[in-house]
């Protein structure tokens, strides 16, 4: 795995383990919920003062988000995908 693909990776791990939404950890940054989900699926870029901003947001070292996780902690679902399931499963 590359290094941006770990990095991506990590930013959406650690906002899934602290419970941030998209929104959350844009408005905690000073960025868009947009921007956040387009650094999360690789699209955009982000600067280091960036990077720093989210590391701060998440409460975690910045390195961190380039460090590559052994073993990736099981996420509980989000709760709004899980009723959207559960919701499909019963028609």
């Amino acid at each position: 795995m590359n290094l941006w693909s770990i990095f991506c990776k990590n930013l959406k791990y650690y906002r899934y383990k602290i419970g941030y939404s998209q929104e959350k950890l844009g408005e905690l940054s000073d960025l868009s919920a947009r921007y956040i989900s387009a650094i999360e699926c690789g699209r955009y870029s982000p600067t280091f003062d960036t990077i720093e901003k989210i590391a701060s947001a998440l409460e975690i070292d910045d390195y961190k988000l380039f460090r590559p996780i052994d073993n990736y902690e099981k996420l509980e679902p989000r709760i709004d995908i899980y009723w959207k399931k559960k919701r499909n499963d019963l028609y």
